[in-house]
């Protein structure tokens, strides 16, 4: 995992770290680790057993920053009513 780089701006901001390991996961709102001002996106891990998803995930370069990385390590899946099955 690694934070998102500045960009050249006083203000700027890389993109954070989010790690999630849990059971189950239900997100229902948004997991950002977005840049801000020309930053770089930063990296969110997530690893459980059950992940439902039913908001966000994002991991975005502001402007002239690269976008970050998103890793989902799970048995279940689920978006809404689809269902995705993979073994870790």
């Amino acid at each position: 995992l690694h934070y998102g780089s500045p960009g050249h701006e006083k203000i700027s901001r890389g993109g954070g770290i989010i790690e999630l390991i849990a059971e189950t996961i239900i997100n229902k709102g948004k997991i950002s680790a977005n840049g801000f001002e020309n930053g770089s996106g930063g990296s969110i891990k997530i690893r459980c057993k059950k992940f439902i998803n039913k908001g966000e995930i994002e991991a975005i370069g502001d402007d002239k920053g690269g976008d970050g990385r998103i890793a989902i390590y799970c048995e279940e899946y689920r978006r809404g009513a689809q269902q995705f099955c993979k073994e870790i």
